[in-house]
């Protein structure tokens, strides 16, 4: 039968030269030839957009720019899968737990990082500051429960979810 029309770019904005979108369209085949050549074509594409920009940002991630620095801040986790930034620094941990002080005004975030290799949650307190930092490991009482294989973390951040800062002492 006659091919569809292209489909659009898989990609919307943002396309490298190593890294184009891609275009398909199909057809009908009724023949059981086997010469037939495959119903399915493809070809690479680029997107309508060069670049993700505020108007366009249901559509597109911003790219991290031209210049960006990774940098180890903690060490010592166990096989880690994921990391997160808790949205309310300091709401967990407070000032004081598990008989150990903490600050959490000090440092600007806190890093929750999930460790595959031992089922764990360890928290980067006070992110940043070179005197308050500190990380506590939490893990789960049930060691097949909650924790097993864990394979990402988030936050709701959803400002009335009915979670207080009392429901976590």
């Amino acid at each position: 039968g006659p091919w569809s029309d292209w489909s659009e770019c898989s990609l919307t904005c943002g396309s490298t030269i190593e890294e184009t979108g891609v275009q398909f369209r199909w057809r009908s085949v009724t023949t059981e030839d086997v010469l037939c050549p495959p119903p399915i074509e493809t070809q690479s594409c680029t997107p309508l957009l060069s670049l993700c920009s505020d108007t366009n940002d249901d559509q597109c991630i911003p790219e991290f720019g031209a210049s960006y620095q990774i940098q180890t801040v903690a060490s010592g986790f166990d096989s880690p899968r994921d990391v997160a930034f808790h949205p309310s620094p300091g709401l967990h941990l407070g000032e004081f737990a598990e008989g150990r002080k903490f600050h959490p005004d000090k440092g600007s975030e806190e890093a929750w990082v999930l460790n595959g290799g031992n089922h764990s949650i360890s928290i980067v307190a006070s992110l940043g500051s070179e005197e308050y930092q500190t990380t506590i490991s939490r893990r789960d009482r049930g060691y097949y429960h909650y924790m097993i294989n864990g394979t990402a973390i988030s936050f709701n951040q959803v400002a009335n979810s009915s979670t207080t800062y009392k429901s976590f002492r």
